[in-house]
């Protein structure tokens, strides 16, 4: 379980009110600071949000610079598809 938390932001998967959630943390887990983004769902029972195992933890600055620069180049790609 993470001993530290920052929620950083969250986006809901297609656009409705009730729809999952993938939310961006940065957290700490024995001590390591990692960032996290994972697909979170509302438990029926207590209405609170909880993780799913679908997900990507980053415990490397390389590793989220590198998604980072793959996530652009989609997001120009994507763009210039658009026009």
């Amino acid at each position: 379980m993470a001993e530290k938390q920052k929620d950083i932001g969250e986006i809901r998967k297609n656009g409705k009110e009730d729809a999952d959630r993938i939310m961006v943390k940065v957290a700490e887990y024995k001590g390591k600071p990692y960032a996290d983004i994972r697909t979170y769902y509302r438990d029926d029972v207590s209405g609170d949000w909880k993780p799913t195992k679908k997900g990507v933890a980053f415990h490397a600055l390389d590793q989220l610079d590198r998604a980072i620069a793959l996530l652009t180049t989609a997001r120009d790609e994507l763009a210039a598809r658009m026009k």
